[in-house]
């Protein structure tokens, strides 16, 4: 199974009111974002694909 964790920031811009994302000024911050994962699972049986995500964990080991 391919996979892949990364950080997520929902800070949103007070102008526009939309996520920041990989834009925000405190990403570099440890504590700031939180983690999240993402996997591919084996494909269904009409061969369409399917994926696992979850996110909201404190550290890249929670994950």
């Amino acid at each position: 199974m391919k996979g892949s964790t990364y950080r997520r920031c929902s800070c949103r811009d007070p102008k526009t009111g939309k996520e920041l994302g990989s834009a925000c000024p405190k990403r570099n911050s440890r504590n700031h974002c939180t983690y999240s994962i993402r996997q591919e699972l084996p494909p269904r049986e009409d061969g369409s694909r399917r994926s696992f995500a979850r996110g909201g964990y404190s550290s890249r080991k929670a994950a």
